[in-house]
């Protein structure tokens, strides 16, 4: 083998080369195009799905506080009362310094803890003439709170009433306290 013919061996293996360098330099570049394609796309499809994760968990985080004060309201309403219920008068006479004699009629109904005057929204008490056949609302009366927690209905007359009349209707309507902390 002569110079020349070594010389063009060498000539041709180097365009070889420098072939076979150009088709890896274009397949490691496709090749880091592909994976930072292949990247993007996991990213993006690992944002999408930990937002997805993220709102079904918040999803479930506020069903579980509806869920809750959905329960609250059922154990604790804002607004309490007490309806057509009926309590029995007790009766007291007195004797008033002047002489005049007081019938004293008092039903005592147990409302709850935190029971105030000011959380009161309406009461209305009604006697029967005669029961079962008709009912009047009560007017004169006063309402006593012992100990924030029993209502005492006191009802004063100049006369002793019938014996059907010692039975009263009750409808009260209150304010929850519970609800009073969170103004």
């Amino acid at each position: 083998m002569t110079i020349e013919e070594i010389k063009q061996q060498l000539d041709f293996l180097s365009d070889k080369i420098d072939l076979i360098n150009v088709n890896l330099q274009f397949n490691i570049t496709t090749f880091l195009a592909i994976l930072s394609i292949a990247l993007v796309i996991a990213g993006t499809s690992s944002v999408i799905l930990a937002k997805y994760l993220f709102n079904k968990r918040f999803d479930i985080e506020i069903k579980k506080i509806d869920d809750k004060i959905k329960q609250m309201l059922i154990d604790e309403p804002p607004i309490l009362s007490v309806t057509n219920t009926i309590i029995s008068l007790t009766l007291n006479i007195e004797q008033e310094d002047n002489g005049k004699t007081i019938y004293r009629y008092k039903g005592l109904l147990i409302l709850g803890k935190n029971v105030t005057k000011q959380s009161f929204i309406s009461s209305e008490f009604y006697h029967f003439i005669p029961p079962g056949i008709r009912k009047e609302p009560l007017e004169n009366y006063k309402l006593d709170i012992k100990n924030k927690v029993h209502l005492e209905i006191i009802i004063d007359c100049n006369q002793e009433m019938p014996k059907w009349w010692e039975f009263i209707e009750v409808n009260i309507a209150w304010k929850n306290p519970i609800y009073e902390t969170f103004k």
